[in-house]
């Protein structure tokens, strides 16, 4: 049986990968988590089939600081054979508003958990990334052999954080997902300030309407990241990038005449300039994740369709 560490394992992305691996396979999951920026949004039933380890002490001071006794406890307990982290600042703003903060959360923890994974004999590390490591893209479909050219310190971040791994005996899968949306998520990405505001009769507020976006729905990410725990991986580079997507590009003036059709409803838009930092975007290539097995199942309007319900359901108690 294989037994699996997740690293944040109780927020948006970490309890959709932990609800994947507890229904379709036979995997052993541990999670920790921090359990500060976003509700748990696993069932309650599988939750508790989970070895929830602890919130306690899994903050930036403990662990992310130094490696603790707990933490390295844990993996003389666990002996896990797969480790992913999903430990991260989740999004740009956040990131600029705390860049010091970040830093040692991400860096320094990336750091830290890979010198652990080395110490206690990890098998394979997933470490989730982002497509914001690209920066500008500039090709209209970005692959893994691309430079990297990020353009924010989180993207920035992100690109270190995969660069560690080449440093550590360690197989590792950098995920660069983009854009991932879905019920369970409480934080101000675009989709749900869609939402929201379509439901509040509120404008939209669109930074550039002929931006390009890959979303991807989030058990779509699920379904990727478990093909890559129960993967054979003998066969693979050491040290892999893999992008994750819907496979289709849409510009944001296609999403809000997707969305004014769920919701039924002509939607008011402001536009306002572009944010320096954000990069032009478009199609990631996933010839890569589909060599693994990997296919998107949810089309975007059947995505935002149900993060529009989830949303209606949230907020209207």
């Amino acid at each position: 049986m294989t037994r699996v560490l997740v690293l944040g394992g109780l927020g948006f992305i970490g309890s959709a990968i932990v609800r994947e691996l507890m229904q379709t396979t036979d995997c052993k999951i541990w999670t920790l988590d921090n359990v500060s920026t976003y509700h748990n949004t696993l069932d309650e039933a599988l939750l508790w089939k989970a070895v929830y380890l602890r919130s306690q002490g899994f903050k930036t001071d403990n662990i992310y600081k130094n490696i603790t006794d707990n933490l390295d406890s844990d993996f003389e307990t666990i002996k896990p054979h797969v480790v992913i982290n999903l430990v991260a600042y989740p999004s740009v703003k956040l990131v600029d508003l705390y860049p010091r903060d970040s830093l040692v959360n991400m860096c320094l923890g990336q750091f830290n958990v890979l010198n652990l994974c080395k110490k206690h004999g990890v098998k394979k590390f997933i470490y989730f990334s982002s497509s914001m490591v690209y920066g500008n893209w500039t090709q209209d479909v970005m692959t893994e052999d691309l430079v990297a050219r990020p353009i924010n310190l989180y993207g920035q971040y992100k690109r270190f954080c995969e660069t560690l791994s080449e440093h550590f005996n360690v197989q590792t899968y950098n995920i660069r997902p983009c854009a991932v949306y879905g019920p369970g998520d409480y934080s101000a990405r675009v989709l749900n300030q869609f939402c929201l505001n379509a439901l509040k009769d509120q404008p939209l507020i669109v930074n550039d309407p002929h931006t390009n976006i890959d979303f991807t729905y989030v058990s779509d990410l699920a379904q990727a990241t478990r093909l890559i725990v129960t993967r054979d991986s003998d066969s693979d580079k050491f040290h892999s990038s893999v992008n994750v997507s819907g496979g289709r590009s849409i510009s944001l003036a296609q999403v809000i005449d997707v969305l004014e059709s769920i919701a039924n409803k002509k939607l008011t838009v402001i536009q306002n300039d572009r944010e320096h930092n954000q990069p032009q975007r478009g199609q990631l290539g996933l010839d890569y994740a589909k060599s693994l097995g990997y296919e998107p199942k949810v089309s975007f309007e059947q995505g935002l369709e149900k993060l529009y319900a989830y949303t209606h359901q949230f907020y209207q108690h």
